[in-house]
């Protein structure tokens, strides 16, 4: 309209942006020295002393410089945090972290992270009133609770007040599985029922020494996924149809399922052989491959990326019931030019194999 006049008050700030050396959100225009859009503030100031620390630093920022800005912004929000807390001890305490945070992260960042803590100190003074030891941590909060907290534990390891202890970590890792386990089934149904009894032999087995925790989890997890794929319910005993099918399936679980399926026998009476018919077994994992292969096929690849890596990989076990890991699929991918024929021949160990593509024009 002739002059530079904002006459929309809708749209007066639609043409700002921030400024690349205040970080300011402004009308920009003016070209600086270095050739880039700056606010008028930075384009007529230059360089000023920050009012705080007496560093040069943008114009438009006025009075103080960015890192003055957070470190002010983070201590603000540090003493407002404090106010949650009824203790002084815990208070002090949190301001102590808060002050490490900044130290050690920056401050617009502890600025930013800080109150993401607060429950955690909350938590501690509403329990104990001041740091307990590490093992009455991690089995309260678990190791998954304290995984969120990470730098407050560092702070904690830091000024001695606590030492971390990765066995004891490690087997409340372990227990919190077993329990989740042990939690699937409904306590009323049998399922449930043989997996306590289960776990009640193991642990007798754990008290003298011949087994750990974690030895523990690795065998209640076929038992319950095997009595999840026989029944889903929970009410019925598995028959040897039942083990048959899931042998069948997981092959490679024969020996980890031995221990439970003794077990049963032992215990309920039953007659369970953990046999795997090789045939059946390779049958069925040709179907699963087929159907990956027919949905990549409706799916359609790019060359030289993961589809047609797992695409190849997939082929050579089915067409040449040739089993390669992805780590050995990968090199012979990058290595071939790109196919434009129905098919490719790869050569593995000095032999040729031929698969077809899904993509052939």
């Amino acid at each position: 309209m002739g002059n530079s006049l904002r006459l929309c008050p809708r749209c007066q700030r639609s043409d700002y942006r921030t400024c690349p050396d205040c970080r300011r959100y402004r009308l920009l225009g003016a070209v600086g020295d270095n050739g880039k859009e700056v606010c008028r503030a930075c384009m007529e100031r230059g360089e000023i002393p920050c009012g705080s620390c007496g560093k040069p630093m943008p114009g438009g920022r006025i009075t103080r410089c960015e890192d003055c800005y957070w470190v002010e912004t983070a201590r603000k929000r540090l003493f407002i945090d404090q106010q949650n807390f009824s203790s002084p001890s815990m208070s002090n305490n949190f301001g102590m972290f808060g002050e490490w945070l900044i130290s050690q992260c920056g401050a617009k960042n502890a600025a930013i992270s800080l109150s993401r803590y607060l429950s955690f100190f909350r938590e501690i003074e509403r329990i104990w009133s001041t740091f307990p030891s590490y093992p009455v941590l991690v089995n309260h909060f678990k190791p998954e609770g304290l995984r969120r907290v990470r730098r407050p534990m560092r702070w904690l390891c830091e000024t001695n007040a606590c030492f971390i202890n990765p066995e004891i970590r490690e087997n409340t890792s372990e227990e919190n599985r077993i329990t989740n386990m042990l939690a699937i089934f409904p306590p009323t149904v049998v399922a449930s029922q043989v997996i306590e009894s289960y776990e009640k032999k193991l642990r007798v087995r754990q008290q003298k020494g011949k087994i750990s925790v974690r030895s523990i989890r690795l065998a209640l997890t076929p038992a319950v996924k095997f009595l999840k794929a026989s029944n889903s319910s929970g009410n019925i005993l598995p028959d040897q149809h039942a083990l048959r099918g899931y042998l069948v399936a997981h092959p490679g679980q024969q020996a980890a399922i031995t221990g439970f399926i003794n077990h049963l026998n032992t215990v309920f009476g039953l007659d369970l052989k953990p046999r795997v018919d090789a045939a059946q077994a390779r049958a069925h994992r040709k179907k699963k491959i087929e159907a990956e292969l027919l949905l990549k096929l409706r799916e359609g690849i790019v060359w030289d990326n993961d589809a047609s890596k797992r695409w190849v990989q997939l082929a050579l076990e089915y067409f040449h019931n040739l089993r390669v890991p992805m780590r050995l699929v990968a090199p012979i991918v990058r290595s071939m030019p790109i196919p434009n024929d129905i098919g490719i021949t790869l050569i593995i160990n000095n032999k040729e194999y031929y698969i077809p593509l899904p993509y052939a024009e």
